[in-house]
């Protein structure tokens, strides 16, 4: 996860000879065992396989940042994990070791959202604190877009937004440079609209667990800036609409109140990552609307209520007193629009929303008009023409 740095001259320094001869005798440390393949015992000489490069008596390195595979190994561990385990949310600790390694995966998914590829907002900053540098580094970084355009950045704030990994020795300080995390993806797509995300798109390629955002920043950089089209089939017939441009304003879906005002027609997207939920949330407190919008580009698709029900237990035991219609569209390439088929049907999204109606909370509201049992819920597949979906 190193790499020789540009700023390194090689000609000021000596080479360290690669063979290099050892005679160890026997230390008596019962703590400590070395292989004889590895170092000498009792006068045994080795030579020292040679280096793929020459080693100076000085060097300069370029740390990589870490990918999805090298943070799994890293939670594994035991011992490892115990000392890092205070920034990620409790979570039920488990005897069975697999069940143990699932609720480590799921923590790891769900910060990793944020984080992304910095291990030190992973390892050494909770979920909260890792949103609050992101957002302080975009609001100080300045002029960043010229950055992101040339795939290269400074020790400042723009820096601490991106994310570098190396590719094949063959290509001397050959490295591929992108966004930190999903997280500042989206956030960066509502500030730069789609030009950025097209232009930036080819850096996703370095990292194969993140191939799928480029369609969801595309869709956050479209609809803020400009109006997002759409197609439906309507009775087998393909139709035509869209979502006019809008404000995205990102809200933290563990709290309550959720701090975001619904006077107007709000679109809103969650800043932590859940697993089979939504990526965006449109209200209309006037025409009684919510809508959930999960953005894939994958044929299938997963779906979790849990979600959808936190969420709308909180937008009607708070400010949004009634609610007519609830929709789940899923936004596809037009490409896959006749191929996707939605994780659940409209009966069991209905049966998701009656859940909310009858829930404990809602057995606590005095005001009859806060209701959902009335309600209609609408399951959609809606296509988008994105170039970058692929």
């Amino acid at each position: 996860m190193a790499s020789v740095g540009k700023e390194f001259h090689p000609e000021l320094y000596y080479e360290i000879a690669t063979d290099v001869d050892e005679e160890l005798g026997h230390s008596g440390t019962e703590d400590v065992e070395m292989a004889t393949e590895v170092a000498g015992r009792y006068g045994v000489v080795h030579h020292a396989t040679p280096v793929v490069r020459p080693v100076k008596t000085q060097m300069c390195f370029e740390l990589m940042s870490w990918r999805f595979e090298d943070y799994k190994e890293a939670v594994l561990e035991d011992e490892f994990f115990r000392t890092v385990a205070h920034m990620f949310p409790p979570y039920p600790t488990q005897t069975d070791p697999e069940k143990e390694q699932l609720e480590r995966m799921k923590l790891l998914q769900a910060k990793y959202f944020v984080a992304g590829a910095s291990a030190r907002l992973m390892f050494d900053a909770t979920t909260e604190d890792a949103i609050e540098t992101l957002d302080t580094a975009i609001d100080e970084a300045p002029k960043i877009e010229p950055y992101l355009r040339r795939f290269a950045g400074d020790s400042g704030a723009a820096n601490s937004l991106l994310a570098r990994y190396e590719l094949p020795y063959e290509i001397p300080y050959n490295y591929d440079v992108r966004l930190v995390s999903d997280y500042v993806v989206r956030k960066l797509a509502t500030l730069m609209g789609p030009r950025l995300v097209r232009d930036f798109k080819r850096a996703c390629n370095a990292n194969p667990s993140t191939r799928g955002f480029n369609l969801e920043a595309w869709f956050f950089a479209e609809l803020s800036h400009n109006d997002l089209a759409w197609s439906v089939y309507v009775e087998s017939k393909l139709q035509q609409r869209q979502w006019g441009r809008s404000t995205i304003v990102f809200f933290d879906p563990d709290k309550y109140p959720i701090g975001v005002s619904l006077d107007g027609p709000t679109w809103m997207a969650p800043a932590k990552w859940n697993q089979g939920g939504y990526d965006a949330v449109f209200i209309d407190k006037a025409e009684q609307l919510v809508r959930f919008v999960q953005v894939t580009r994958a044929e299938h698709h997963t779906f979790d209520p849990i979600y959808f029900v936190m969420l709308l237990n909180r937008l009607v035991a708070g400010d949004l007193n009634q609610v007519a219609v609830v929709e789940l569209c899923f936004v596809v390439p037009m490409d896959r629009l006749k191929a996707f088929r939605p994780p659940l049907s409209q009966e069991d999204f209905e049966k998701t929303v009656e859940q909310v109606a009858c829930s404990e909370s809602r057995a606590t509201w005095s005001s009859p008009e806060h209701t959902l049992k009335n309600c209609s819920a609408k399951v959609m597949v809606i296509g988008v023409k994105c170039e970058i979906s692929n």
